[in-house]
């Protein structure tokens, strides 16, 4: 219909055929002016034309449509773009074109978009040589962050802080963790501490225990010479040393208390064997006993 566009898709190959025959009128390309793929679409409009030449034509409006589609953008064709005697295009072309674009979530943590921004340039070299086009990759146009992060096509804050070199160190993005643990860490490490301390007056209060009862059977011992008492003090002395033993055994003990804890076994023990020894009834060959003196052992 009169006034109205038809596309033709084609492959670059195929422009001068369908020029010459005059299946199209004209040729548009979506590329990057430099790229060999739109060099070859202006050679191919040149071959086809009987006078071996190629208008370009220019958009002059192309800031309105790219603010009515912001997946394009503004694009200039600087003269000689395309090379050639006298040079094409003789002077610099306005027009739009698509944006390329590597997006990403918007929950991506910032350091993490950040640091691929920054591999991506630094390796740009390299990936031009798989791909050429990367020579082309460039920081996207704004004047604030705050344009760049509110804009259509929104620029992730993480890539922003890597355009404005505002990149955090590690204190800077872990400032609040660090100091909640050095916050929490302290009271946690208080308790730890008191609870330590805790359990050590216990065992030691238990040690404590067991070296005032041997005392206490040291005096109870030197204080009587009945023998049933003194077997009693005896046993409990044993069952002091398997106890004190085992509590050795499942808990660090100093070297000073354990020797307290041996001299005051060994004192008790001594002091049960003397008024054993000095309490001992005199007995007949057949048994029977002849006299007994407690305090002179005769």
């Amino acid at each position: 219909a009169a006034g109205s566009v038809a596309l033709v898709p084609l492959h670059a190959s195929e422009v001068a055929a369908a020029l010459a025959e005059h299946r199209i009128d004209a040729a548009a390309v979506i590329a990057a002016p430099s790229a060999k793929s739109a060099a070859r679409v202006v050679q191919a409009v040149e071959a086809a034309s009987p006078g071996r030449g190629a208008t370009i034509v220019a958009i002059p409006d192309g800031e309105a449509i790219v603010q009515r589609l912001p997946e394009l953008q503004a694009v200039t064709i600087a003269a000689g773009t395309f090379g050639g005697r006298p040079k094409r295009p003789d002077d610099e072309v306005k027009t739009v074109g698509a944006s390329y674009r590597l997006m990403a979530r918007s929950s991506l943590a910032r350091d993490t978009a950040a640091s691929v921004t920054q591999h991506l340039f630094e390796l740009r070299s390299r990936l031009a040589a798989m791909v050429p086009t990367a020579n082309l990759m460039k920081a996207p146009d704004f004047d604030s962050a705050a344009e760049a992060t509110s804009a259509r096509l929104p620029i992730h804050p993480g890539a922003v802080d890597y355009y404005e070199r505002e990149q955090q160190t590690f204190l800077q993005r872990y400032e609040d963790w660090v100091y909640l643990v050095a916050f929490f860490g302290g009271g946690l490490g208080s308790a730890v501490a008191w609870l330590g301390q805790r359990l050590a007056r216990e065992q030691r209060a238990r040690i404590d225990a067991v070296l005032d009862r041997l005392l206490a059977i040291l005096i109870e011992a030197r204080a009587t010479q009945d023998p049933a008492a003194l077997e009693a003090l005896a046993v409990e002395i044993d069952g002091l040393v398997i106890d004190v033993v085992r509590h050795a055994r499942a808990n660090d003990t100093d070297a000073r208390t354990m020797s307290a804890l041996i001299l005051a076994v060994d004192a008790a023990r001594a002091a049960v064997a003397d008024c054993r020894r000095d309490g001992a009834p005199v007995r007949e060959r057949s048994g029977r006993v002849l006299s007994w003196h407690p305090a002179s052992g005769t």
